[in-house]
């Protein structure tokens, strides 16, 4: 009776073991399951970020540079090196350009909506190639542009000296109605196409933001898309690096685009340690080379 009960707690004990090596594997093989699942969702997730970054190039950016192209703004913000980047705020910016006088103009490019008059003919050649406008929108421009966005002096003094309600012959209230009515223009058509810049630029970093925000919360995998990506996205951060530093010119410790800076810093430091081992393996190369033939 004893060997039997010895037995039988055996084969218990030995049911339990097995028991728990399959359950034990049972839950390796879920945790695997999942894990793969996990690395198949951010995959996904990789590669509709890299959809949406390609879209945002030849959307926003496009735009952008068309309206900054004939300034020369991609020449002289290339002046800025990636590993000069990091902070992006203002007071960075500043010292960076303490010997570069020709980006000081540039802040106001992307900042100060009073200041783009200084380049607003390339914003509104950009405006007309980017919207689909009305004949009759494409015509008020076209005039608009004819006259250089102001009323001649002839036009401005006559609004000045006189009233509508005192005006009684019809030659005179018409030509009073007419620019008036180009004065409204001249403001309106302003206003549209400085406003349309302006979202396009918030819209585009919002975008970036929430691209960089995807990997840097791990939602998709940064290294899968890194060595198609990187240079372009790099690229264009840097692009947009002073109006980032200006909106980071106040006081408090708090920032905007802070994943777009997280994601700057991670790639910008692996870009530029990835270039400083090719040019490593480049002089070994070289030094090799030299020194096979001076054997010979």
């Amino acid at each position: 009776m004893e060997i039997f009960e010895i037995l039988l707690s055996a084969a218990n004990l030995i049911a339990i073991i097995v028991g728990f090596y399959f359950t034990a594997k049972e839950l390796k093989e879920s945790r695997e399951q999942r894990e793969q699942e996990r690395k198949s969702i951010r995959l996904e997730h990789s590669i509709d970020c890299s959809k949406d970054f390609a879209s945002l190039i030849n959307d926003e950016l496009s735009f952008i540079n068309n309206c900054l192209c004939n300034q020369e703004y991609e020449k002289v913000i290339n002046t800025f090196k990636y590993e000069d980047l990091k902070l992006f705020d203002k007071r960075e910016y500043l010292r960076l350009i303490e010997n570069n006088k020709e980006m000081e103009k540039y802040l106001a490019y992307f900042t100060d909506y009073d200041l783009v008059e200084s380049y607003y003919s390339y914003i509104v050649d950009a405006y007309i190639e980017n919207v689909d406008l009305t004949p009759e929108e494409f015509t008020k421009i076209q005039t608009l542009i004819s006259c250089k966005w102001q009323l001649t002096k002839q036009e401005a003094e006559f609004l000045d000296t006189n009233k509508l309600n005192q005006i009684d012959d019809k030659e005179e209230r018409n030509k009073y109605l007419h620019y008036n009515q180009k004065a409204r223009d001249i403001i309106y058509y302003k206003r549209k196409i400085k406003s349309y810049y302006y979202e396009k630029l918030i819209g585009m970093l919002n975008k970036l933001e929430y691209f960089s925000m995807t990997f840097n919360t791990n939602l998709a995998d940064e290294e899968v898309v890194y060595p198609s990506l990187h240079q372009s996205f790099l690229k264009t951060v840097k692009y947009l690096y002073p109006h980032i530093c200006y909106l980071n010119s106040g006081e408090t410790s708090d920032k905007y685009y802070t994943h777009i800076i997280e994601l700057y810093n991670l790639w910008k430091d692996r870009y530029v340690e990835d270039v400083k081992t090719n040019m490593e393996k480049e002089e070994s190369l070289r030094n090799k080379t030299v020194n096979t033939k001076s054997k010979f």
